[in-house]
Formats: structure tokens, sequence, C-alpha cells
């Protein structure tokens, strides 16, 4: 009897001890994966920037737009909803702010509908933006900004600065009919 009264008490010391180490390594399980990997966002400029003019009546020219597209990519591994960008350029020769935009997601929708705000996990997408200028930019202009998105974790930014960029002009729509004469 006194050896099974061992075996009981050793099973005893066991069991607890055993389970005490499962609840110890399901504890660890369940931080880490509440923990998890935050998503990050890498913002990319893709080609040049263009500066294009707005014509109405065929050729009067009423304004400049400088647009451009970014490149959002997830690095990893976890969808990102875009929910808001922000971003400026200046003038990289005097400083002097050209333009700058503001937008969350809803407007972000509206002006870019055919691209997703949602950045896959370990995927990208492409936002085309712009913003209006004073005129056809002879200096190079610097683009700098954030884009901020949620990854189910929490916030995250993804901050961005296009240094020295030249630009290029889109040609004039300026042509045999319109409602304005040819600058000479």
């Amino acid at each position: 009897m006194a050896l099974a009264s061992d075996t009981l008490d050793l099973e005893v010391r066991i069991v607890p001890r055993a389970a005490r180490y499962a609840v110890c390594a399901l504890a660890a399980a369940a931080l880490g994966a509440c923990r998890g990997d935050r998503g990050d966002l890498e913002v990319t400029l893709s080609g040049t920037p263009i500066v294009t003019p707005l014509a109405f009546h065929g050729n009067c020219v009423a304004g400049w737009t400088l647009g451009f597209v970014l490149r959002v990519a997830e690095t990893r591994g976890r969808d990102v909803v875009v929910t808001s960008l922000s971003f400026q350029v200046d003038d990289v020769r005097t400083g002097q702010t050209l333009g700058h935009v503001t937008a969350d997601r809803e407007e972000l929708r509206q002006f870019t509908p055919a691209v997703e705000t949602v950045v896959p996990a370990g995927g990208s997408t492409t936002l085309a933006v712009g913003v209006r200028v004073s005129g056809p930019l002879d200096d190079p202009v610097r683009i700098r900004g954030a884009l901020s998105g949620d990854d189910g974790a929490g916030h995250l930014t993804g901050l961005f600065d296009f240094g020295s960029q030249q630009t290029t002009v889109a040609p004039l729509p300026i042509g045999a009919g319109g409602a304005c004469p040819p600058s000479s």
C-alpha cells in the first residue's frame, strides 16, 4: 500500500506541475499572438512628378497641378487599412511650400476610386495623387509627408521624403481652336 500511496503522491505532484507548464506555455503563446508582429508601411515615389495645365474651352489655362504616384508596400505580413495621407510639395531652391494636401480614407477613395485603400499583407498598392501649384515648375521639388494606416493591432505611419525631384511639364493643350488667344 505504501507503494500505491507513493505512486499516487507522485502522480499528484506530476500532474499539477505538468498542468502549470501547459498553462504557462498556453499563456506565452496567447501573449505572443496578441502582441503579434505589427505591420509596416514603406512609401516610395513611382516615376517622375508631372506638372499638368488645367485647361478649359480647349486652350484656356486656368491653373496647374503637380501629379505623382506613390507606391505603398506592406513589409511585415499584415493587411493595413490606409486611414489618411498628408503631404506637401516645396520648391527645393527657395524652400517655399508650393502646395499641400491632407486626405482621410474617404477622401482618398473619392480621389482614387479605382485603388483599394487596403495594402495587402506583404503586397503593395499605388495611389495617384496631386496638388494644385502656381505654374510650370522650373526648379526641382521636394515631396514629403505621411501615410497612416491601421493593421488591426493599432495605428502605424509610413513617413516619406523624396528630396530633390525634377518634374516633367505636360504639353499645353493649345491648338487651332479654343476660346483663348494663343499667348506669344
